[in-house]
């Protein structure tokens, strides 16, 4: 049973946004001036396997998502068409500054998988025949002897030496010629186009998609290497940060001015005191921390 008098005390607090906004900036003010080694955790205790066996592994996500028909949520028939004009330009040219340039040994790897091969095959046969239907009097008997179906054969002979010019040619003249901007175009290319070009939700087959989403989840969490890769990661980060800013306050690592701090910690504050009294008006949790609080003083 719920102590009356603590009940009426979190009631009067949770319906008065200032008293909500000043305990928030209490937590602010502490969490800021706290140093990264008091508030950085130990990966272990947060990355604890055990917690994604208790996740179930039939997810209802795919199913909700093909409810919800989320190809239609945005507003708009581009993601470009929904931001102004600057903006799509500011992101461009961050992506101008990250370089992704893979090696020449990547490239041949990619464009020797059996689909771009077949892919290359395929251009270059219809390419030959296409030339030959149009400059070559005698392809016509060519095709009733049946010799355009050796073609491919023919070109499939040659790939394995072609492969390696095609890879060295894509490297050169699109990844390390400085000209020209693959992930800006690319990026470009993806928030300019048509939403139902990229053809979102038809692509998913929802009921295939949450059976191998549970699987996976079943394998993650039996995986320990891969959980022992994470952990050490993560280790690693962590000891990377804390030797060379460990003994900073996060105030000090994020960078804060003393004014820009002070007109984040006032908005923050406010608007979260706002969602919190908004909510309360709706789902009345004085209760729940009334119980809280009991709980901290039993």
């Amino acid at each position: 049973m719920t102590d009356t008098p603590i009940l009426e005390k979190v009631s009067s607090y949770l319906s008065d946004q200032k008293r909500i906004a000043h305990s928030l900036e209490r937590i602010v003010d502490w969490t800021f001036a706290a140093k990264l080694e008091d508030i950085l955790l130990d990966p272990k205790i947060i990355a604890e396997q055990s917690l994604l066996h208790s996740i179930p592994s039939q997810s209802n996500l795919f199913p909700i998502l093909k409810e919800l028909e989320i190809d239609s949520l945005y507003p708009y028939s581009t993601l470009a068409d929904g931001m102004e004009e600057e903006t799509l330009q500011a992101l461009l040219a961050l992506a101008e500054e990250v370089e992704l340039k893979p090696s020449q040994a990547f490239i041949r790897k990619v464009v020797s998988q059996d689909a771009i091969k077949d892919l290359l095959s395929n251009i270059i046969e219809s390419t030959i025949i296409e030339f030959n239907k149009k400059l070559n009097p005698l392809f016509g008997a060519m095709q009733m002897a049946g010799m355009d179906k050796q073609i491919k054969n023919f070109i499939n002979l040659f790939l394995p030496t072609l492969l390696p010019k095609v890879a060295e040619f894509v490297y050169n003249t699109t990844l390390n010629n400085g000209k020209n901007n693959l992930e800006r175009e690319l990026l470009k290319t993806i928030v300019t186009a048509h939403l139902d070009e990229l053809n979102l939700q038809q692509s998913i087959d929802f009921g295939t998609a949450k059976t191998t989403l549970g699987n996976l989840k079943q394998r993650i969490a039996a995986d320990e290497t891969l959980h022992n890769t994470f952990l050490q990661v993560q280790q690693e980060l962590r000891k990377r940060l804390l030797d060379q800013h460990g003994k900073k306050t996060l105030k000090e690592f994020t960078g804060f001015q003393e004014e820009d701090f002070q007109v984040f910690k006032t908005t923050y504050t406010q608007k979260t005191a706002e969602v919190i009294f908004t909510f309360n008006q709706k789902n009345h949790v004085e209760k729940l921390f009334s119980e809280i609080i009991e709980d901290i003083l039993a």
